[in-house]
């Protein structure tokens, strides 16, 4: 039963800290989370959708991170505004 809760779980800390480091400058998040599949989301605002692009290429060719998905990316009616976003993704080695 222990090996099954620990291969479940997901490493909070280290992921966290491992996000921070390549996400880049110009991202920020609002909001992480577990989906009812078991997927990572991550909610948040990027500069523009070049900031989001680059993201993205780090999140796909990632150690940690498997299968990123863009959900959703809007800027709203101020060109200027961040563009809002969402991604879900997967954790490398994680038993589903």
């Amino acid at each position: 039963i222990l090996v099954n809760l620990t291969n479940s779980r997901k490493p909070w800390p280290p992921m966290i800290t491992h996000l921070a480091d390549i996400t880049t400058p110009q991202i920020w998040f609002t909001e992480l989370g577990v989906t009812d599949k078991d997927l990572i989301k991550i909610t948040g605002l990027a500069a523009n959708y070049q900031e989001l692009a680059v993201f993205l290429g780090r999140l796909e060719h990632d150690d940690m991170f498997a299968d990123p998905s863009l959900v959703q990316a809007e800027i709203g009616p101020n060109p200027a505004a961040p563009a809002k976003f969402e991604i879900v993704l997967k954790l490398k080695g994680m038993k589903e």
